[in-house]
């Protein structure tokens, strides 16, 4: 996830450069667009919370603390939940780049002090974004030990 916000993060920086030069104007990000992926970020992690829940239920169970082994869930809606937050994390990760190379360039480049706003605004929706969609991915995961938990 890194090498693709680095590779975003180079093409927004040379992009909004090619636009400077070239006398178009600069390119930013619709506040809406931070909203989004802050909530998408949030209602990806928090479908995750019921495997979890379930995941500890399960451990419980195996330490013998609860009597019941718990039921569990659909494998169908957790494979499904798994490329969601796969998904989630690669398109935060993008966005990510791309907010972080368009500061850069606008910090550097241009007086106007509302863009890296807009920019810092994007980059820290987009942070939450990866950081939801890589929590949600280890909250999906199973236990190693699955040996004797048959019965």
């Amino acid at each position: 996830m890194a090498a693709i916000a680095i590779v975003w993060s180079a093409l927004a920086y040379f992009y909004m450069q090619w636009l400077l030069t070239s006398g178009f104007q600069l390119l930013y990000s619709n506040p809406l667009l931070a909203v989004n992926l802050f909530i998408t970020g949030l209602v990806v992690y928090l479908l995750t919370l019921r495997i979890r829940s379930y995941q500890r239920k399960l451990a419980e169970f195996s330490e013998g603390k609860i009597a019941n082994r718990p039921a569990r869930p659909d494998p169908i809606w957790s494979f499904r939940l798994l490329v969601l937050t796969k998904a989630v994390a690669y398109v935060g990760s993008g966005f990510l780049g791309w907010h972080l190379g368009a500061l850069i360039f606008l910090v550097l480049n241009t007086p106007n002090q509302l863009f890296p706003a807009i920019a810092i605004i994007g980059s820290l929706s987009s942070i939450m974004t990866v950081a939801a969609g890589i929590v949600g991915e280890r909250n999906l995961r199973t236990p190693d030990d699955m040996e004797g938990w048959d019965h």
